[in-house]
């Protein structure tokens, strides 16, 4: 039998992670407070702010943190990713945005050779 231990975080060293994929019609996010963790993901509808709002809070509380623990997240730029960098800046959280094939219009496969079988 192993014990349960309840984590009590400090807002100074916990950070809650999120990840975004974004897309037309929908986002898919990832919530972590570690590596070691399973992510807690959901699907929310493209753009919608209130949504992503109350999804960080119900991640905060998923994970027994504090409200105010700084949310730091990683998404690709593209069509999205400017304006929900500005927000995200202004919620309080630290944001990354990841340029890719997306972001530039290039294939993710363009020059590649194909493997030899």
């Amino acid at each position: 039998m192993s014990a349960t231990h309840k984590n009590k975080f400090s807002t100074v060293d916990t950070v809650l992670h999120m990840a975004l994929e974004l897309s037309e019609k929908e986002w898919k996010l990832a919530f972590s407070t570690g590596a070691a963790q399973k992510p807690r993901r959901r699907d929310i509808p493209a753009r919608d702010i209130e949504a992503l709002r109350q999804e960080i809070a119900t991640a905060k509380e998923r994970f027994d943190l504090p409200a105010e623990t700084r949310v730091v997240s990683c998404y690709e730029a593209g069509r999205d990713g400017f304006w929900l960098h500005r927000f995200l800046l202004s919620a309080g959280g630290g944001a990354w945005g990841v340029e890719g094939p997306c972001a530039t219009g290039i294939r993710a496969d363009a020059g590649r050779q194909p493997a030899d079988p």
